[in-house]
């Protein structure tokens, strides 16, 4: 179906005017959208565009291709205010009753159909209509406390539509023990956009209708039951939210008001315009609800940087006002300290933020390759784990800020789509998976909030593609064009997807691995709490690739972690000496374990002064300082 467009010049901003008609009193101030109470339904919409606004009520389709003309059932007209808004309220027995809006503006001309843009389900996609939905009839189970300290957070990355075969909420919950079971494991998921997008698979940042779950998931309920059945076990529900742009293809903002969206496009498309109250408050709607009717524990903010300051200051004072316990993590491409600091000090107000530095140059040191242009060699690598940006970049306010990932959708999605454990065997057979098990799990060693993307704790095979499905053919037409050098499938075919979905095979020694390694970071409080003041890197073992990292506890100094790590094919079997900071340290994990598809390496004793170590190729050797 096309999408609509509309003139934007000679625009005047609509927040700046008032319709020259209607009531006198404002429209009473209920949220937007469809709001059942029993049987009468109240609509309420922002539309200072029109002159006149009908509310349709359309009935189910009964063929394919069926006009949407055909399927009007009653037309009610929309009673206006002197401020923009249109609100009536219809008697509506019938539950998920279908509807949209028809515009007409002062010139006489007519919009075309639209979907409610506060709709909270579109069971026909972004072009078809709305479906009113009982916002308050899920009954919640789960007494969850969110964490008290962001710093233990221990993040996986999902996607539903490809997390399981099936891709629906519901058959995702049936993952959720493969995640965290008995209260060990990861303590959150962040999950790709469920917001409605046009077709039926997508990354979901190309998201139109910011206040609907989409349909090919599930229904609201199912989400509701989904962060509900996380909660249970102890999973925090992040997020992933997009308000830097609108998707290119079911975005219908300016049929209702023309300053809604900016002049200035980004990458990806129109952006909202932030000097537009009405743009700023949908904005934090739509963070409100997700929050208080969904239960969802925090976001993670798409590309920051190409949100206006400004516009991000006023989300998260608008939050830390309104809902303080909100995690916030900001995907931001700037190398700047301000992103994480209080807006009353002059900064964005994230609680943390994702580390590309980490991510790059943790890449480049173990596959050997540069990986968007940061240094390969290991000493580098140190320095950016203490200084967390480039050394030519003001130092990160707290390391505990950072969101540190080996791999990410994009990180795999946006190259040739392969896996980095993958690679690494066809590259070096021999050592590949060695090396992707010491630098994936770097992460949990490493100051800052640890995130793994769904399959890298247990190496997944299949890759992670870019795939849409679009129906504008200048959308499609547009996107060919700007992926024909892509190394990947066409992202439009229905095997691209598929080949994207988990296959849950698993490197058991590497799933053993990652599990232990949570358990450990989360039973470890020098693994979380420390900083980069409660940190030590012994660089002087570089020269022979092995990185020394000791940390300590901030508020327990005494519980005390060394982390002895082997980046060379080097064997070395009791005959390594490191000088050790004290008495008294135990093994209490090693990478080369059989457990771990190893071959058995471990140190048995417990050591101090400059004692020889048994290291494995490639291979990290955990001790913790023992005061008995």
């Amino acid at each position: 179906m096309s999408v609509h467009r509309i003139s934007t010049q000679a625009l005047t901003p609509a927040w700046k005017t008032q319709p020259a008609f209607g009531h006198a009193a404002q429209i009473e101030r209920l949220p937007y959208g469809a709001k059942r109470t029993n049987e009468q339904v109240r609509f309420k919409l922002w539309a200072p565009r029109a002159q006149r606004v009908e509310l349709l009520l359309m009935a189910p389709a009964t063929y394919v291709g069926q006009s949407l003309e055909s399927r009007i059932q009653k037309t009610i007209g929309m009673l206006p205010d002197t401020f923009g808004n249109f609100g009536q309220s219809v008697r509506l027995s019938k539950q998920n009753a279908l509807y949209m809006y028809r515009l007409s503006y002062p010139d006489g001309s007519k919009s075309p159909l639209l979907p409610d843009p506060h709709s909270r389900f579109q069971p026909e996609d972004v072009h078809g209509p709305s479906q009113v939905m009982d916002n308050e009839a899920y009954q919640w189970q789960s007494a969850y406390k969110p964490l008290p300290d962001k710093r233990r957070l221990n993040v996986q990355k999902i996607h539903i539509g490809t997390f399981t075969r099936q891709g629906t909420f519901e058959s995702a919950l049936k993952k959720l023990d493969e995640l965290r079971k008995n209260g060990k494991g990861y303590n959150a998921v962040e999950i790709m956009p469920i917001k409605e997008f046009p077709g039926k698979r997508n990354w979901g940042y190309d998201m139109v209708d910011f206040f609907a779950v989409e349909n090919s998931y599930g229904k609201p309920d199912d989400f509701k039951r989904f962060v509900d059945e996380c909660h249970k076990r102890g999973i925090a529900v992040l997020l992933d939210v997009v308000y830097n742009h609108v998707g290119p293809e079911g975005n219908y903002f300016k049929f209702f008001d023309q300053g809604f969206m900016s002049n200035t496009p980004t990458p990806w498309g129109e952006g909202f315009n932030w000097e537009n109250p009405q743009a700023v408050n949908f904005v934090k709607d739509n963070l409100s609800m997700w929050l208080k009717e969904f239960n969802v524990d925090g976001f993670r903010f798409d590309m920051t940087n190409h949100i206006p300051d400004q516009g991000s200051r006023q989300i998260t004072s608008y939050l830390a006002q309104h809902h303080p316990q909100a995690i916030l993590i900001a995907e931001d491409g700037r190398s700047d300290n301000y992103v994480t600091l209080p807006v009353v000090k002059g900064g964005l107000g994230f609680w943390a933020k994702w580390n590309f530095v980490y991510h790059h140059y943790v890449k480049s040191a173990s596959t050997g390759q540069s990986h968007m242009n940061a240094p390969t060699d290991f000493g580098s690598m140190a320095n950016m784990l203490v200084h967390g940006f480039e050394p030519d970049k003001p130092q990160m306010n707290s390391l505990c800020d950072a969101v540190n990932f080996y791999e990410s959708h994009d990180e795999i999605g946006n190259h040739d789509g392969r896996r980095t454990n993958v690679k690494l065997a066809d590259w070096d057979p021999a050592e590949g998976t060695r090396k992707f098990k010491l630098f994936s799990i770097l992460k949990f060693l490493s100051p800052g909030i640890p995130m793994t993307f769904m399959g890298e704790q247990y190496g997944e095979q299949n890759p992670f593609y870019f795939f849409a499905n679009y129906g504008d053919k200048a959308v499609i037409n547009g996107m060919r064009e700007g992926r024909k050098s892509s190394p990947q499938p066409d992202a439009l075919k229905y095997s691209t997807f598929k080949a994207s979905k988990l296959s849950w095979k698993k490197d058991t020694g590497l799933d053993n691995l990652n599990r232990d390694m949570a358990v450990l970071r989360e039973n470890t409080p020098a693994l979380w709490q420390g900083d980069r003041k409660e940190m030590g890197i012994h660089t002087q073992y570089l020269m022979s690739n092995v990185l020394m990292i000791h940390r300590w506890g901030k508020e327990n100094p005494e519980n005390q972690v060394l982390m002895v790590a082997n980046m060379s094919g080097m064997n070395y079997q009791g005959n390594y000496h490191i000088n050790l900071p004290g008495s008294g340290w135990k093994e209490v994990l090693n990478s080369d374990a059989l457990r771990y598809g190893g071959n058995g390496t471990y140190n048995p004793g417990i050591y101090s002064g400059n004692p020889g170590l048994s290291l494995a190729p490639w291979s990290v050797a955990i001790f913790k300082r023992n005061h008995g």
